[in-house]
Order: C-alpha cells, then structure tokens, then sequence
C-alpha cells in the first residue's frame, strides 16, 4: 500500500503525481527483478550443470521485499517442456500489482498512447490472473519475458513502453522547490504562502531527528493551493492542506484515535474550527480498518494572518511523530491522562518527545528511580503515585524538554541519564519539603486545638 492511496481517498489525487510516478518507477525497477529473476530460473530448471545466478544485489537494488523471489532458482523445475514453479502464484500476483502501480500516473490522461498503454495493462492483469498454479509452457514463458518488438505483445514489452511514458512525464514535472517543498505549476502569490508553512515546519524539523518524514509537496490546482505533507509511514497519516482565497483547510487522518484528538486540540489553539470528524474506511486501505479523520478550517482576514496561521500549522506537525509510542511509553510511568498532557505541554515548549525516545525513553526514569534509595522509590511505584500528579507531570515534562535539548547538542544517553537523576533527585527533594511543611502545619494545628481546649476546661 502507497502513502498516495489515501490521498486519493480524500480527493487529491492531482497533488501527488510526481508521488505516483516515483512509485511507479520503483515497481519498475521490481518488476525488472522479478522478470531476471523468472528468466534465470527457467535456465537452471532446463539445465541443472548451469549453477545459479546470484541476484542478491540485483534484488537489494531494486527495493524488492519478497525473500522467496531469491529461492526460485532452487525451486524450479523442467518437465515435459513446461517450468515448474511453485511460487508462480505468487509471482503473477507481484506482477500484477506492480504493472498496475506503473500505470497509476496514466489515469485520466487524454494522450492516446496512455490509454492505450492502460488498456494493455487490464489485459496483461487479465492474462496474469489465468494462469496455471505452478506451471509455465514455453509460449508463457515468452509472452511474459519475451523483448522482440514487431510481433505479439508482451508483457516485458508493456513494462519498457511504460517507463518511456513515465520518463516523459516526468520530464514535464517541475523540480521546483519552495525551502525545501517540492513544487509546480504555483502562481506567483502561492510562494510567499508555501514558504510561510515551511518556516514554521522547517522551524521544528531538528525535533524529529533521523526519522523520516515531514517531505513537502504543493502545487495549484484551479482556485486552491494545494500542499500535502507526508508525516511518516502509516497508510492514513498524512496531511492534506487547502488554501482558496482567504480560507485554509486542513483534511487530517489518522489511524491512532487519541493523537488525532491531541492535533486536534493542537490546532484549535491557533484558531482552527473542526469539522465532519469522524471513522472512515477505504476498501484496501489500513487493511480495511477505521481510521479517523476530519477537516480543519482557518478563516483569515488578510495575507498576513494566513501566513501566521500557514506557518504555526507547519511547526505543529513535527510533534504527531511517534506520537503514540511516546505515549505508550509514558503510561508505563503515570496515568494516560498525564502522559497526553505532558506530551502537550512538551509540544507547546518546541521541545517534543523524539529525544527522550532516543535517549531511552521510560527507562530513563526507571534508572533514576532506582538510583534513590528505597525510601523513596519500591519496586512497581508509579511515578504519579510517589510524587503526585502535579509534581510526576512537571518532572517528566521537564524531562523530556531536557533530553530533546542534550541530543540535539550531542549528549551521550549516559550524560542525559545523569541528568534526569538529579532532575528526579531535585523534584523528590520538593515533593519532601512540601510534604514536611504539611507535617509542621498538621502539628502546629493540633497544639494550637489542644491549647483551645485546655483554655476552655479552665
């Protein structure tokens, strides 16, 4: 499943073409793979002295995630002049998504040659689908990996026709870019409103450290500016930003219930207004499960507010990364509520939870935890159970902004773990002084009731 799947189910299929036919030319390059590879065991089956062919780097090249597709060659065997091959399934069904991917940029076009491509391409998926479980015939065998042009077709020929046209259309793809947005087709004022959205993401970038995400694309599309953010791996977790006029809107989903209440709340704070949020499925999408989206609407009075609005929505995306392992990892430590709110308040401090992550997350804590004696910690204590809720919320929100600061500078996790001890030390230390002053006054109260009460019996 492609990140652009869901995009298209919310309506903006035109926002990633050159999406489309980046991933068009990676099924490409596997559909190249798995043809050498089918080749290669049809000539060990034939001839057993011919030793296998190596293909491990051909199949590391070519981003291949199919380890069976390496085991063909062993499998295979020649009987009656037809290949015997167990995997064959398999392998039409491979066949068959990848030839649809290639083609996925051609749909909807007008240009002759694009339908015609599309057309073959139902037909080969056909032909694929028909096949015998197992077994190939020479005449199969040719149709499938056959190259010589001025007779049948063939599906190795529909494969090079295809990447000609991606090619070309790729060609026509501006590379534009707009700090760091991959842009094309902008009017002159849609710049000023790209680049109001990447100072605010690019502003936080550093919070997400090595992991992936964040990749920015805009183009215009009639009346609307179109920018979509592609937040990290998951087939529904992408942004699909809108601005017409002075309205921007903001179509989110996302397959994790709670963080799309924690952006939700996020949002509404810089003035976004919610509205039609609700589960949706899509056939093939998140492997059929619900996943919750909604739109947010941003009503400016001018240029200059909507380049507020466009760069405060920019550096909020950041902190929806890892978002649920950060806060599953938090509630080992407090109570859920506490852990959504230390990771909002860790967001609104710009400091994030990607450096406490790195630096080791809830063990950090635990280290530190038993670090103290045992007066103050025993084994299965909860944070918020020792310190209280106030005291456990401020200490890990501090925690976190500390480890997001020391990884950015270049701490080791040692280092960041001394820290967090004494932080934990220092707040333990209040937590016992506030406790100690409570005593005092529970002790000044009941001398103060005693001399009330002698002075009454006198």
């Amino acid at each position: 499943m492609e990140k652009v799947d869901i995009v298209a189910a919310l309506g903006q299929s035109k926002l990633l073409l050159p999406a489309r036919i980046k991933a068009a030319l990676g099924a490409n390059d596997r559909l190249k793979f798995a043809l050498t590879a089918l080749q290669a065991a049809a000539a060990h089956a034939a001839d057993g002295a011919v030793p296998p062919v190596d293909l491990r780097r051909d199949y590391a090249a070519a981003h291949v995630n199919a380890p069976w597709m390496l085991e063909m060659q062993e499998a295979a065997w020649s009987e009656g002049g037809k290949l015997h091959l167990p995997d064959l399934p398999r392998l039409g069904k491979l066949l068959g998504e990848d030839i649809r991917l290639m083609a996925r940029p051609l749909e909807g076009s007008a240009d002759a040659d694009h339908k015609a491509q599309t057309a073959r391409v139902d037909h080969w998926c056909d032909w694929l689908d028909r096949l015998d479980a197992g077994v190939l015939d020479d005449a199969q065998m040719v149709a499938l990996t056959g190259g010589k042009r001025g007779g049948s077709d063939t599906f190795h020929i529909l494969v090079m026709d295809l990447h000609k046209s991606l090619n070309r259309m790729a060609a026509d793809v501006s590379d534009d870019t707009v700090d760091g947005a991959h842009v094309w087709q902008l009017d002159a004022d849609d710049r000023p409103r790209v680049a109001a959205f990447m100072r605010g993401l690019n502003r936080t970038r550093k919070l997400k450290f090595d992991h992936p995400g964040l990749d920015t694309a805009a183009t215009r599309d009639g009346a609307r500016l179109l920018i979509q953010n592609d937040i990290g791996t998951n087939d529904a977790h992408v942004l699909v930003i809108q601005m017409e006029g002075l309205s921007i809107t903001l179509t989110y989903s996302d397959l994790h219930e709670r963080r799309f209440a924690f952006f939700q709340e996020f949002l509404s704070e810089i003035g976004a207004q919610w509205s039609g949020v609700g589960a949706r499925r899509s056939a093939g999408l998140n492997a059929g499960a619900d996943y919750v989206v909604g739109t947010a609407r941003f009503d400016c009075a001018d240029l200059a507010a909507a380049d507020v609005a466009l760069e405060a929505l920019g550096a909020r995306i950041v902190f929806l990364i890892d978002w649920n392992r950060a806060r599953k990892r938090l509630n080992r430590l407090v109570a859920k509520p506490l852990s959504v709110a230390v990771l909002t308040e860790a967001a609104h401090r710009e400091a994030g939870h990607m450096g406490w992550l790195m630096a080791g997350a809830e063990q950090l804590v635990f280290d530190a935890m038993e670090a103290l004696s045992p007066d103050h910690f025993r084994v299965g204590d909860r944070l918020d159970g020792v310190l209280g809720e106030a005291e456990a919320r401020d200490f890990l929100t501090e925690a976190l902004v500390l480890s997001s600061n020391a990884m950015q500078a270049g701490q080791t996790a040692a280092l960041v773990a001394d820290q967090i001890r004494l932080l934990l030390s220092r707040h333990v230390g209040r937590h016992r002084d506030e406790f100690a002053l409570l005593g005092e006054h529970a002790a000044f109260c009941q001398a103060l009731a005693e001399g009330i009460r002698d002075a009454l019996a006198h």
